[in-house]
């Protein structure tokens, strides 16, 4: 019996052939159903969001089988495509001949309906579960093209780490950064609803680039609305046309520590600003740093200033926004996990080091900055008057713009001596001993 499947949807399913090839045909040994059904496997954005989305439906006028594959595991996939060949082997029997339509409650409303919802669990899962059971102890053979798909995707799979971005990931992978929506649409389940963040833990399939072909227009343009990476190019965001970003790796040579490569920075901007034709490339591989590829001027470059500072220290989370690293550092504060720790200046007795990000409110800007502390009191930041600049350190003395926090790299040691020394402050201070800083 000829098996007819067809693929509509954005998921790499050059695996799941291999599987089918073996599992189609056990299936109609173990069911019975003597007409060849279609199986479609679908793609559908909006199902996968919804907690109780579809999985599966059957057509009986038709023979179709649709299993929705969006954020779902191959295996999944398989055992919802079981459940739907049974009730094709129904229809074959003859057993949907004048029956009511199969809406929400009736398999609780009409016995026969509940019936053939119970064989269709019940088969469904056995015949699905006895195929498995077979692959694995070598009892059903499956083919050298089947060993392939899965030693590839094996080989397909990226366990997100701390810094991590989908664009970063992607162009890793495919050679372009913009092609990271093909790894979102095949892991959304997994990521959620916002791209730009991804944890570090997180197990990444990686489709074959060719798929990014197979993503129209809307959905491109929906999922980049989602990433606050990209910006309107007119009337549209259009952050894959033209030609693959080059960029003089030169550019990205680094000169020693974080606070090095931002007084670097700083004799390079001297005089200009970020619309001067000599540091354009400059700018380009600043925002490249971090993934992005377009953006525009009225977009702050001030995050992606410290991030570019910070570029030989890959335990550094880069982030086109301060509060990516911020609650980064928040949370490796809360689980004391080495890297760089959030704190506020009075835990630090305002005794700011070397390469401490500095973080204040500017009145004028009403939002977070973040400058590095170069010494002597003074810190360097991007973005201020469109340009990298020197200036004074806040004293907390000007209303509306003090300090309010300060990051700062510690490992494991470093944090238990503070922890250490924090506890020491406090009992001298509950019991009036005199203390010696």
């Amino acid at each position: 019996m000829k098996f007819k499947v067809i693929n509509k949807c954005h998921e790499d399913m050059s695996s799941m052939q291999g599987l089918l090839k073996s599992f189609l045909p056990f299936a109609k040994s173990k069911m019975g159903f003597t007409k060849p059904p279609t199986v479609i496997f679908q793609s559908d954005q909006g199902n996968a969001r919804k907690l109780l989305g579809k999985t599966a439906h059957y057509d009986p006028t038709t023979n179709h089988v649709v299993v929705y594959v969006t954020g779902r595991h191959p295996k999944d996939v398989l055992r919802s495509l079981s459940h739907e060949l049974v009730h094709h082997a129904q229809n074959c029997r003859g057993e949907f001949n004048n029956l009511p339509a199969t809406t929400p409650g009736y398999a609780q409303k009409d016995n026969h309906l509940r019936k053939m919802e119970e064989e269709a669990y019940k088969v469904g899962n056995l015949c699905f579960r006895d195929w498995e059971d077979g692959v694995k102890s070598g009892a059903i053979k499956v083919s050298v093209m089947m060993k392939e798909s899965l030693l590839k995707e094996n080989k397909e799979q990226y366990t997100v780490v701390s810094g991590d971005t989908l664009s970063g990931i992607a162009g890793e992978f495919y050679g372009d950064v913009h092609m990271w929506p093909l790894i979102y649409v095949n892991n959304q389940q997994v990521i959620g609803q916002n791209p730009d963040l991804i944890k570090p833990g997180m197990n990444l399939f990686i489709p074959d680039s060719s798929e990014f072909a197979e993503l129209s227009d809307d959905d491109l343009q929906s999922i980049y609305g989602k990433s606050d990476y990209y910006a309107l190019d007119g009337e549209a965001l259009k952050p894959i046309e033209g030609e693959k970003l080059q960029i003089d790796s030169d550019l990205f040579a680094n000169y020693g520590a974080p606070a090095d490569n931002a007084m670097a920075e700083l004799k390079i901007w001297q005089g200009k600003k970020e619309n001067n034709p000599k540091i354009e490339d400059r700018l380009t591989a600043m925002w490249a740093n971090i993934g992005w590829r377009r953006w525009s001027p009225s977009i702050p470059w001030s995050a992606a200033a410290i991030s570019w500072f910070f570029r030989a220290d890959p335990s550094f989370p880069k982030s086109a926004g301060h509060v990516g690293y911020i609650e980064a550092a928040k949370r490796n504060r809360r689980q004391g996990a080495s890297g760089y720790q959030y704190f506020t200046p009075d835990e630090l007795d305002y005794d700011y080091q070397v390469n401490d990000i500095i973080g204040y409110v500017p009145s004028s800007y009403g939002k977070i900055h973040c400058d590095i502390y170069i010494g002597n009191g003074l810190c360097i930041g991007g973005n201020l008057n469109n340009t990298v600049k020197k200036n004074r350190i806040k004293r907390n003395t000007v209303s509306g713009e003090e300090i309010i926090l300060v990051l700062r790299k510690v490992d494991s040691r470093d944090l238990n001596e503070w922890k250490h020394d924090e506890l020491n402050k406090l009992l001298f201070k509950k019991f009036n001993l005199k203390h010696n800083d």
